[in-house]
């Protein structure tokens, strides 16, 4: 792991410590508290756990690097340098024969039709879509099975690829 990624990893982990300082500190029970008291512990906790799906999104961009580099022998990539908001691709490297990797990380969301298109018509020699939810790999790899071979769907951490339903 680069350094870049460990320290992401160690600021999740002082939020991480942070929240559950706070939960001990402050327990709340559903009798005695008032729905301002709740409000209030809510929103703490809201405060305190930051970007929860963000943080599964950059473990998520760790799981697919590694499967990418195990699976295509490709030189490992600092995923703590990829912008968090790129307009492309979240994953945009080159083989070490010079081939071009493209791909996308999601959590829950099913991809929509054009973005099946705009993977499916990129210029690239490896196209992926990594999932990180088995309910949404399940209702992609059923719904856009006519883009596949072209767009390669894997479930992580499990690297479970679609298979073609003929």
């Amino acid at each position: 792991m680069t350094t870049g990624e460990q320290k992401y990893l160690g600021e999740i982990q002082v939020q991480l410590e942070k929240l559950k300082d706070y939960l001990n500190v402050h327990p709340i029970t559903a009798t005695g508290a008032t729905a301002f008291d709740w409000h209030q512990h809510l929103s703490a906790i809201n405060t305190l756990q930051g970007y929860p799906g963000l943080w599964q999104y950059f473990v998520g961009c760790l799981l697919a690097r590694d499967y990418l580099v195990a699976a295509l022998q490709i030189t490992p990539f600092d995923v703590s340098a990829i912008p968090q908001s790129k307009p492309d691709w979240d994953i945009d490297v080159t083989t070490n024969d010079g081939k071009r990797i493209i791909a996308e990380v999601m959590m829950t969301s099913v991809p929509c039709k054009d973005h099946f298109e705009k993977i499916s018509n990129a210029a690239a020699d490896y196209k992926y879509i990594f999932m990180l939810d088995f309910k949404t790999f399940e209702k992609t790899v059923h719904q856009f099975q006519n883009y596949f071979p072209i767009v390669t769907i894997i479930l992580l951490p499990e690297q479970i690829r679609m298979e073609i339903i003929e």
